[in-house]
Formats: structure tokens, C-alpha cells, sequence
């Protein structure tokens, strides 16, 4: 396992920006979404966005439809305060 470290105290995340278009469009709904990254997440083995990237959502006629193909996936820092 690497280590990460990130100026400010701030601790790393990992956003995901769903295309709802791309969803719909291979008609994967929300809740397949959220249950592919909440079971990502129970094993706590994915820490960034590449790894998120590779996650496949559903297969498709035979072929894996990833994380990328249907969301934008950044490393960013999690966020402790609004405004």
C-alpha cells in the first residue's frame, strides 16, 4: 500500500461525476451505480481514481462497462467545512 500525504491536513477522496446520459443510454439506473462503489468501498482496497476508473459497473453483451465509461473520476481532497 502506498502513502499519501497532502499539505494542509486535508485527507485524499476520490470524486465521482456521473454521466446520467451514458448511464441511461446503456441502461444502467443510479442504484447499480451506487451498489458497484458502496461495495468498493466495504473492502476499503480502492484508494484512488484510477482504481475507481477500472471498476465495472455491469456487463454489457458480453463486455464490461467501467467506472470511466460512464462518470468522471478525479483524486481530489476531502472536504471538512462548507463555506
Amino acid at each position: 500500500m502506498g502513502l499519501v500525504t497532502l499539505s494542509g491536513g486535508q485527507r485524499p477522496a476520490v470524486r465521482i461525476q456521473v454521466d446520467t446520459q451514458a448511464l441511461s443510454a446503456l441502461g444502467i439506473g443510479l442504484d447499480t451505480l451506487r451498489s458497484t462503489i458502496a461495495s468498493a468501498n466495504a473492502n476499503d482496497q480502492l484508494v484512488t481514481a484510477a482504481e475507481y476508473k477500472n471498476l465495472i459497473v455491469a456487463w454489457k453483451i458480453g463486455a464490461p462497462i467501467r467506472m470511466s465509461d460512464v462518470a468522471r473520476v478525479v483524486d481530489s481532497a476531502e472536504i471538512t467545512q462548507l463555506g
